[in-house]
């Protein structure tokens, strides 16, 4: 059976939809079978960072509906990409919930991941794959306002007992010192342990525009993107790498095993 990732955050603009792709990309790239679902109903993101936009014939309303069945609508990712089934333009159908939850349940053991890239903020989409997961992770800037909003809305999270919940710091700027975002004390703030470190990168944003995945390449941000996905296959990242990202993880992760049990 799969283990279901749902990736939220409390407000557009997070980086939400970079850190779902790629962690589908590179969780396929290493040869897990992966399928990542867009549930943004009348806003889809998905397609064009994985450039997948010509071959949407059906999508994840017509499975909801009745109208196209999910072999229909999932696209096949061959060996190195995941699977991808997209979101609709139109409204959230009738009884989604529910019929959401039969489907997963339908093809899980397909799976070793299923990514499910929530939109933004909260609603019924947010609330069924929160629901149907294993995990959560939220995807939140330093700032106030992310935070904020972020702990708002894993504190909406119902059945938190059942569920692992996890941070990744997105679009962080170190100054000339590399003085630390305070990953343990934004931990504490928002209610979920810090698995990754994502610093600003300019190349992110052509990536997203030609559908050509970071987690490839050999930037700040394809590496902490690709380090994300090997911890949630419990492999365990040697914080003696030159990535700033990492000795910071290593010093936020040791705080949190002293302090309650961590990784």
């Amino acid at each position: 059976m799969a283990s279901i990732i749902a990736i939220i955050s409390g407000k557009g603009g997070s980086g939400k939809t970079t850190v779902a792709v790629n962690l589908a990309s590179h969780l396929a790239f290493i040869g897990k079978r992966t399928l990542i679902i867009d549930t943004g109903f009348g806003i889809r993101n998905d397609d064009i960072p994985l450039s997948r936009t010509d071959e949407l014939l059906y999508n994840l309303g017509d499975i909801i509906s009745g109208e196209a069945e999910f072999d229909d609508a999932v696209i096949s990712g061959g060996d190195n990409s995941p699977d991808f089934v997209g979101a609709s333009l139109g409204c959230v159908p009738q009884h989604f919930e529910t019929q959401f939850e039969r489907m997963l349940d339908k093809i899980s053991h397909r799976y070793d991941f299923i990514v499910l890239d929530a939109p933004a903020s909260v609603g019924r989409e947010f609330d069924a794959c929160c629901n149907a997961s294993d995990t959560v992770i939220a995807v939140s800037g330093e700032d106030a306002l992310s935070r904020q909003n972020t702990s708002l809305c894993l504190s909406r999270i119902t059945n938190a007992d059942s569920k692992e919940f996890y941070l990744v710091l997105n679009r962080v700027r170190f100054d000339s010192s590399d003085s630390s975002p305070y990953c343990e004390d934004i931990a504490d703030e928002v209610g979920a342990r810090v698995i990754g470190i994502i610093r600003e990168d300019e190349f992110v944003r052509h990536s997203l525009e030609t559908g050509d995945p970071i987690v490839r390449y050999d930037t700040y941000a394809g590496r902490e993107l690709e380090n994300l996905s090997r911890r949630l296959c419990n492999e365990y990242i040697n914080p003696s790498s030159n990535m700033l990202t990492e000795r910071l993880f290593e010093k936020n992760r040791l705080i949190l095993k002293t302090q309650r049990g961590g990784f």
